[in-house]
């Protein structure tokens, strides 16, 4: 039983034209901020894309050599301030 048998058939063909009408007008729409005769908006959006990408590449390196150094730092501040061993010795498991 579908959805379709409990509604009369009118109902449902005038729903059918609808859905037609709507989807044709969404195949056909375009806004009216996009400009037809611009064509540097293509390479203006690759440009600007590429520019936040190497910037963005940049600091995701940063951000990892940030992490190793201060990892670093932390080590070498609890091994040799604080005298705490943290050599992969006897593994305890409780």
């Amino acid at each position: 039983m579908s959805l379709r048998n409990f509604f009369p058939k009118f109902i449902t063909k005038q729903w059918d034209n609808w859905i037609r009408k709507v989807e044709e007008h969404l195949v056909y729409f375009t806004p009216p901020y996009i400009s037809h005769q611009n064509s540097l908006f293509s390479p203006l959006v690759a440009l600007v894309a590429l520019i936040a990408s190497i910037v963005l590449l940049g600091i995701a390196i940063g951000s990892f050599f940030a992490l190793f150094s201060s990892l670093l730092v932390l080590y070498f501040i609890l091994t040799k301030v604080f005298g705490i061993r943290l050599d992969l010795g006897d593994v305890v498991s409780v």
